[in-house]
């Protein structure tokens, strides 16, 4: 279930994807997490989402690239079996994935080692 395109939302009720591969490295999976729009000065619209684009957009909203956070697949599986997260089928299509990934590199607010992270693992040119 832990793979390139996951969906999950945490407990608090944040929608994440998962952008990197797990497979290839299970000890740093990249996350994003999406926001409501709100058209406020100074936001990061690098990548913005519709309900067209997956099943967990239900209203126009954006990944906000500086609250990205890293977990382990450990970690993944363990949120999701004691109920603190939730996964939300289904995946990311590769299109989806693949706007998230070019909204990584556009942000100027995604850390490096996320965009290393994605460029290791051959995701990005």
């Amino acid at each position: 279930m832990v793979g390139p395109g996951m969906v999950f939302r945490q407990q608090h009720g944040h929608y994440w994807f998962i952008i990197s591969d797990p497979h290839q490295n299970p000890g740093m999976v990249a996350c994003v997490n999406m926001t409501t729009r709100r058209d406020r000065p100074n936001e990061d619209y690098s990548c913005t989402l519709h309900h067209s684009d997956h099943a967990a957009v239900s209203h126009d909203s954006y990944i906000v690239y500086q609250r990205m956070q890293f977990f382990t697949v450990a970690q993944l599986h363990r949120m999701l079996s004691k109920n603190m997260a939730e996964y939300i089928p289904p995946p990311c299509s590769e299109a989806l994935l693949e706007k998230l990934r070019k909204g990584a590199v556009t942000s100027r607010y995604t850390p490096q080692k996320c965009i290393t992270l994605l460029r290791e693992q051959g995701l990005l040119p």
